[in-house]
């Protein structure tokens, strides 16, 4: 193994933690999660414990986390054993499943990816599909004992993002279907304070179901923060958390709260922000302006468009059905070739448009047309029937947007919603839209008002906040509004979140504003 120091104590009893046992690791963000894991995978190989022909198996929520950790543990690896290391996500191995083994279940291997929705008629899977499909093909033992047979350690990410059938795959690979098979030492990383996926069907119970139903040993807690450059971030974000995880340390500073009467007041404060990190020399690719929901950043949008322009991405876009809605001819003419062949086309290449529309550069394509050009180097060999049906097949399996245009996108403010830039980081984000019935949402806050007791319904938004905080290395800034016109014209008043109560000691205000009225209807702390 090439040697990298281990960074604190916690991390240590996490990789070398005893082979033979099943394992959960609390991992909040920013403390080593995707470095314990990469280093886990290196000491299962290079102890010998994993040799070729097996492997160690990865499974992650996201391609992205997938592709940062097989980058991750390659460095830790000689070359010679990366064939042991198979990392991708749950829709990604089901995939593969199905297209190697679905002809088993009557899916024919050829069979496209289509988005959440289709019509009863309509050709291909869905990522429900998906799911379904491969737990029902390794309910096959004949199949199971195949990937059984190769897999010999699995570890697991995100595991509070999982779904019922998700905790159902992974439960046939570890146990198989017989009493008597011998289970496949699991280790699952956690942190049931960043499930913010329950509208997805994801169920963050099903940590606590892991350490029943694989018998795992004590929990591993991660206990240090190397993400922060100080500890009053570290700090910041234990105070958001649900959890008894321990307030050991606390800020010795305010945080900055910009109270504006209107968003029209408010966009123009947020971009003067932008432009004085700017001038600090902060790059703006290391700017993040984060909401709980897109129309909220409509306003911040319109004002880094106007003089003086500032440039920025919207990581949104990057979504497979904002790519569907917006490029409706691309996805078409990839689905038509990849069905049909083409006789006009010679590449993947030619597929792209190099503008949108009306003759502008458009980052989305820009990123598509680099994706096009690797897949027709790495699948060169192919027809580009197959190569049009692989590309189009994993842009909606979720590519690796996010390390794409982190990556890439240099020199542009990001801008996203909470959940589009979860497993991102940035030295600055600022945080909009903290005001009662943007986070938490309307319903929620309607429901308080009308005397319903809401706190089982306030831990998923209190969640995301503790998720958009935790996205920063350096510095957060809050902004919220204390009016806000509805699409009727109505003026109503706001409140800044009742989420805010946790660190309502630790804002601070500009002199020009007045003393913020946090939501009192409900407690959160």
């Amino acid at each position: 193994m090439r040697q990298t120091s281990v960074r604190d104590s916690s991390q240590l009893q996490a990789i070398y933690a005893p082979i033979n046992a099943h394992h959960v690791v609390i991992a909040p963000a920013g403390y080593g999660k995707t470095y314990v894991m990469a280093k886990r995978i290196a000491y299962l190989i290079t102890a010998g414990y994993v040799r070729p022909p097996y492997r160690v198996l990865g499974l992650t929520f996201t391609n992205s986390a997938a592709a940062t950790m097989q980058r991750r543990v390659a460095r830790e690896v000689d070359q010679q054993f990366h064939e042991c290391i198979d990392i991708m996500n749950f829709h990604s191995f089901c995939y593969q499943a199905l297209v190697a083994y679905g002809t088993e279940i009557g899916i024919q291997p050829d069979f496209i990816v289509v988005g959440e929705q289709k019509t009863d008629n309509g050709p291909g899977l869905t990522y429900d599909d998906l799911l379904l499909g491969g737990k029902a093909l390794l309910e096959i033992s004949r199949i199971l004992a195949l990937y059984r047979a190769v897999y010999r350690y699995i570890v697991v990410d995100e595991f509070q993002d999982t779904n019922p059938c998700q905790f159902g795959i992974l439960r046939l690979l570890v146990k198989g279907l017989a009493p008597q098979n011998d289970d496949r030492p699991v280790m699952i990383f956690a942190d049931k304070e960043q499930a913010i996926y329950e509208f997805r069907d994801a169920r963050p119970e099903n940590v606590d179901h892991a350490l029943s139903e694989f018998g795992c040993r004590e929990t591993i807690r991660l206990t240090q923060n190397h993400r922060v450059k100080n500890n009053d971030i570290d700090a910041l974000g234990r105070l958001l958390r649900t959890d008894d995880f321990g307030i050991e340390i606390l800020p010795q500073r305010k945080y900055p709260l910009s109270l504006s009467r209107n968003v029209a007041e408010e966009a123009p404060r947020v971009a003067e922000l932008i432009q004085g990190l700017q001038q600090r020399g902060i790059s703006l690719h290391e700017i993040c302006v984060i909401a709980a929901t897109g129309y909220r950043l409509n306003s911040i949008i319109e004002q880094l468009d106007t003089s003086p322009k500032v440039p920025y991405v919207f990581i949104p876009s990057f979504q497979t059905k904002e790519i569907e809605d917006k490029h409706p001819t691309l996805v078409e003419k990839l689905t038509e070739i990849a069905q049909k062949g083409s006789n006009t086309c010679r590449s993947l290449l030619d597929v792209i448009p190099k503008t949108d529309g009306e003759g502008k550069t458009d980052p989305v394509l820009n990123l598509m047309r680099v994706m096009a050009q690797q897949y027709d180097s790495r699948y060169r060999n192919l027809p580009l029937k197959r190569r049009a049906a692989i590309f189009r097949n994993h842009l909606y399996l979720e590519i690796d947007w996010g390390t794409l245009i982190r990556e890439r996108c240099t020199d542009r403010v990001f801008i996203s919603t909470i959940h589009g830039v979860k497993g991102l980081e940035f030295e600055h984000v600022v945080l909009v839209g903290m005001e009662d019935r943007g986070i938490p949402h309307w319903k929620i806050c309607r429901e308080c008002r009308n005397g319903n007791s809401v706190e089982s319904l306030l831990k998923e938004p209190a969640r995301q906040l503790h998720v958009a905080v935790t996205r920063s290395i350096s510095e957060v800034y809050f902004f919220s509004v204390q009016q806000q016109t509805s699409q009727y014209g109505g003026v109503f008043d706001r409140q800044t979140t009742c989420l805010l109560s946790p660190i309502q000691s630790y804002l601070g205000l500009g002199v020009d504003v007045s003393v913020p009225v946090l939501c009192q209807a409900c407690s959160v702390s």
